[in-house]
């Protein structure tokens, strides 16, 4: 951001230009294997026998509040603890940043497990109730 604008710029001394620079355009990526809010959320209260849900905090987090029904694994144990997560179903991973759901979904996608990640910043409270919020990293 430039406080004061184009008139700041210039008693700066900084150079400008006339030409015609053409058009700026922003594209917005969608990073692989995200899931939106909106999904995650139904899939967190449905209950749903064919989805689990893999919580990849540190067991200091799940202390503060776990989604009931969640399997609770954090993101450095993952690897030693595949076996614990059942086979053939719908695997959503979240953590409180996205950060290490992301790590743990490319670690699952190299080992052919079809899974998503919440790329959001997850609030959970004790009684199991959540929020999500936006964060830098969003799809």
């Amino acid at each position: 951001m430039l406080y004061g604008g184009l008139p700041a710029w210039k008693n700066a001394g900084y150079k400008t230009s006339s030409k015609d620079t053409g058009q700026i355009a922003s594209v917005v990526k969608v990073l692989e294997g995200v899931v939106n809010s909106e999904e995650f959320i139904k899939a967190a209260t449905s209950r749903n026998s064919n989805t689990i849900l893999l919580d990849v905090r540190s067991y200091e987090e799940f202390e503060q509040g776990i989604i009931p029904g969640a399997i609770t694994i954090p993101a450095d144990e993952v690897g030693n603890r595949i076996v614990e997560i059942p086979p053939g179903k719908q695997i959503y991973i979240y953590c409180k940043s996205g950060v290490r759901a992301e790590m743990v979904y490319v670690l699952f996608k190299e080992k052919g497990i079809p899974s998503k990640y919440l790329n959001k910043n997850v609030f959970i409270e004790k009684d199991g109730s959540f929020f999500i919020g936006e964060n830098t990293r969003n799809q």
